[in-house]
């Protein structure tokens, strides 16, 4: 089964394997943005990691099955 995503009006299909990679591997970024942002002490970088976290949950969450 193919998933496929509208992006700038055009459509990016993705098979299985490929959304489960990609899924992986916005999960692993995930993990990275979150060690990233304890060890910053920068506040301005503290918070454009914070921003990216957001965005990568929110693909995450668009990524999710819709409910049954």
């Amino acid at each position: 089964m193919a998933t496929t995503i509208d992006v700038y009006s055009s459509e990016l299909v993705l098979t299985d394997e490929e959304r489960v990679m990609l899924r992986n591997m916005l999960e692993i970024a995930l993990r990275e943005t979150r060690v990233e942002v304890h060890r910053t002490h920068s506040p301005d970088f503290r918070a454009l990691v914070q921003h990216q976290e957001g965005v990568i949950r929110g693909l995450l969450a668009k990524m999710s099955p819709p409910p049954a």
